[in-house]
């Protein structure tokens, strides 16, 4: 597996591409995910928490947060990522330590978002020389 840094607002993110493991099985994946670290506020049922995004792509994104509780598969989530715009889905799965969304057909057009993609796609080709 590669790993990759991106320096973003004098923060450096360690950032992996990721595959999908055993633990995501569950979930059918349209687009590539790459692993990372990336503090985020999540605003669901009239409360906001902070959380990390684990992994994310043009198609949704994992958290993680332990104390997230009511959490449940369908309810709509309003995530804001630094540096990211605000980028709104709804949960797909929950697991003991985090959940998943799937972002909404606008958010998948934000182009913050898909800058953070091409730059991540770009950072795979390099290392792995395709």
């Amino acid at each position: 597996m590669h790993e990759f840094l991106i320096r973003r607002g004098g923060a450096i993110k360690h950032l992996t591409p990721s595959g999908g493991s055993a633990a995501e099985s569950h979930e059918q994946r349209s687009a590539t995910r790459f692993s990372c670290s990336l503090p985020a506020t999540a605003y669901v049922n009239y409360t906001n928490f902070f959380c990390a995004v684990t992994n994310i792509s043009l198609g949704g994104a994992a958290l993680f947060e332990k104390g997230f509780g009511t959490i449940r598969v369908g309810n709509r989530v309003k995530l804001m990522v630094e540096p990211l715009d605000t980028l709104a889905g709804t949960v797909r799965w929950v697991g003991q330590t985090g959940f998943g969304i799937e972002f909404d057909p606008a958010s998948r057009t934000s182009p913050r978002l898909i800058a953070l993609i091409e730059r991540l796609r770009e950072a795979t080709r390099e290392k792995t020389g395709t």
